[in-house]
């Protein structure tokens, strides 16, 4: 069973693996986030990690990814992903 929990600042590099992972691997085209684009994402599109959410396997391998950022009215979604061995599990619906 899959574990989900909010994020940290501390947990940059997690969310990178995961969103390499989970999000981008369904689009090769896009470009690699490394923990120093992440943080230019913090700045540039006011995305925060509080605001984002991994789900990990009991294994702590990455299962899910969502990217966020609150915003005064609404909360932004820059990246929902899931792992492509744990599709259509229930984990992004």
């Amino acid at each position: 069973m899959a574990g989900y929990r909010f994020c940290r600042s501390d947990d940059l590099p997690q969310l990178v693996a995961a969103y390499e992972g989970c999000y981008r691997v369904h689009f090769r085209e896009l470009p690699r986030l490394t923990v120093e684009r992440f943080k230019r994402w913090i700045h540039e599109y006011g995305v925060w990690a509080s605001s984002c959410m991994l789900a990990h396997s009991d294994r702590g391998d990455p299962v899910g990814v969502l990217i966020g950022g609150k915003r005064e009215t609404e909360n932004c979604i820059f990246a929902l992903g899931v792992h492509p061995d744990h599709l259509r599990e229930g984990h992004a619906e």
